[in-house]
């Protein structure tokens, strides 16, 4: 669980490393441009500074539980439809065939946007943990995965109980922070609220995020949560990671400790302790 000590956060993550690649390296980040390219708005990472200065952080998991942050505007509507609009051109696969449906059946694309991660980061990277302390290193926050996962619910669609995996790049660079957007209002759907629980048997509820056009949420990897069936209409997310590098130790070099050498007595001292050693030896 992650949690926050004084601006450093302490953590440990289960779980594995989604490992598919689908390809969508040249949609998702429409409105951002390339060397070259007509520039017909302003680019995400353009709109970074004033959307990021305005962008609320609201906490809805206790801090002893692990990081849950409510991050808000994360994405103006224009943004949400221009996603929306690409994934759905792109065309979303069913979960079946990985995972059984009583687990997970909603539909999901994945695909690697490097351009689109480094401009979300720009934008909230203020809003998110700069610094985590695993198992008695530190680590520093060094970017976002650029591995998105999309996913869409509906017709009663769910994913069950379950933590997420961390993004492990080398022994180096890993996520402990999962960041999730919604790109639909609850408006336009039944259902479709992420809910956090204390373990795999979601006795305790201990939160629940109601989905907002939008709004990102952050949240510790190792939290057991669910993303409860959309009955109605439909619910999108899209899903990366929060990145961090192991900081090196630091090694401070000293001088090598030597024994204190022994003070000797002056010469003359030590004769007269001599003399004195012999006169009472003789007498």
């Amino acid at each position: 669980m992650v949690r926050y000590t004084e601006g450093v956060t302490e953590g440990v993550t289960e779980g594995v490393t989604d490992g598919v690649n689908e390809g969508l390296t040249d949609g998702v980040n429409d409105g951002i441009s390339k060397p070259g390219a007509p520039r017909p708005a302003p680019s995400l990472l353009e709109r970074a500074a004033a959307l990021g200065g305005a962008t609320q952080v609201t906490p809805f998991l206790a801090a002893e539980r692990g990081v849950g942050l409510s991050l808000a505007p994360a994405l103006s509507d224009r943004e949400c439809q221009r996603l929306l609009a690409r994934l759905s051109a792109q065309g979303f696969a069913p979960t079946g065939g990985s995972y059984p449906a009583t687990y997970r059946n909603n539909d999901r694309m994945v695909f690697d946007d490097a351009e689109l991660a480094a401009a979300l980061h720009e934008r909230l990277g203020a809003a998110l943990p700069s610094t985590i302390a695993h198992d008695g290193e530190r680590w520093t926050r060094c970017g976002l995965n650029a591995r998105f996962r999309a996913c869409r619910y509906q017709h009663g669609q769910a994913f069950c109980v379950h933590r997420d995996g961390p993004h492990l790049r080398d022994l180096h660079t890993r996520s402990f922070l999962t960041l999730q957007f919604y790109l639909d209002d609850a408006a336009q759907m039944t259902g479709g609220r992420t809910r956090f629980y204390a373990d795999r048997e979601a006795k305790a509820l201990w939160a629940e995020v109601t989905p907002r056009r939008g709004t990102a949420i952050v949240f510790d990897h190792g939290v057991w949560h669910d993303g409860e069936a959309v009955t109605a209409g439909q619910k999108h997310v899209l899903r990366t990671d929060v990145m961090y590098q192991r900081q090196a130790p630091t090694v401070v070099t000293v001088a090598p400790t030597r024994r204190p050498r022994r003070q000797r007595r002056p010469r003359r001292q030590r004769s007269r302790a001599r003399a004195s050693t012999v006169a009472m030896s003789g007498a």
